[in-house]
């Protein structure tokens, strides 16, 4: 039945709150601000508000990037450049590729008897240096970056761009694995494909994917043919 897999990457394949942090605090470090993990909590929790307005399509990729810091910095009564260390910020994320535990083991097995997609909310170039880096580039067939299509997940015409590149194939033949109900799932969901989530906390929702699954290797035995 399937025969595409889309793959989330952040918090699914790469561990992004270690990546995010080491990244943070090397930029912090650069500029010589305070880092402690009160102003790590912080900044998490500003980045996830703007991360979620940029999701909905409220803002540019810029307007959420830019906003995000600008809010730390204030509240570190700093008055360095937002851009200037978004910029740096970036650069030193896409040097972060720590796995979530299974992750490798589960796109080398599945790539041997699927079409493997990467469909990620991160921008493109800092993704496609991780992938790289990570040496899993080449495990994919396809790389999609809402970046550089131009719309989020769970936008429907995020998932349109992929099933466009494949009109030989039916929506019956895709599944998406993530680690978000509210990207991954949700747009898996009205974008008429399966859904696998990554349940990693073991949280209780009102959303219903197709599968879910606490660890990885759970998800590897599911897929595994």
């Amino acid at each position: 039945m399937y025969k595409i897999i889309l793959i989330d990457l952040d918090d699914t394949i790469f561990d992004f709150k270690s990546g995010e942090k080491n990244a943070l605090k090397e930029s912090f470090d650069k500029y010589s601000l305070e880092f402690n993990e009160n102003i790590y909590n912080e900044y998490s929790k500003i980045n996830e508000y703007y991360f979620q307005e940029y999701s909905k399509d409220v803002m540019t990729r810029e307007e959420f990037h830019f906003n995000r810091f600008s809010k730390i910095l204030k509240y570190l009564k700093s008055d360095i450049n937002p851009v200037e260390i978004n910029k740096l910020y970036m650069d030193n994320l896409s040097l972060q590729c720590e796995f979530v535990s299974g992750a490798y083991e589960l796109i080398s097995e599945l790539s041997k008897n699927y079409i493997l997609c990467v469909a990620s909310n991160g921008k493109y170039d800092v993704q496609i240096k991780r992938l790289k880096k990570a040496s899993i580039y080449d495990f994919f067939d396809n790389i999609y970056v809402s970046s550089k299509i131009g719309f989020n997940k769970p936008n429907e015409k995020f998932f349109e761009a992929i099933f466009n590149d494949y009109p030989n194939y039916s929506k019956n033949n895709f599944v998406i694995i993530g680690d978000r109900l509210d990207s991954d799932i949700i747009g898996g969901i009205n974008s008429g494909i399966d859904t696998i989530w990554f349940n990693k906390d073991n949280k209780i929702s009102n959303i219903k994917p197709k599968y879910s699954f606490n660890t990885l290797d759970e998800i590897r035995r599911k897929m595994a043919k």
